[in-house]
């Protein structure tokens, strides 16, 4: 496809989006992904070393 394609008059107007950006519409309108949270447990070896 030629570039002139993209600047044809009457062609529709397109935004480029960066990957973080598109990430965010995909979590936004939940196409094709689900968000998870997640907890994260850290054992404290100093603590229960002194018990």
């Amino acid at each position: 496809m030629k570039m002139t394609e993209a600047i044809r008059d009457g062609a529709p107007a397109i935004d480029l989006i960066d990957g973080q950006k598109l990430a965010s519409l995909l979590k936004q309108y939940e196409l094709g992904v689900k968000t998870v949270l997640v907890e994260k447990v850290l054992v404290d070896g100093e603590w229960f070393g002194g018990i």
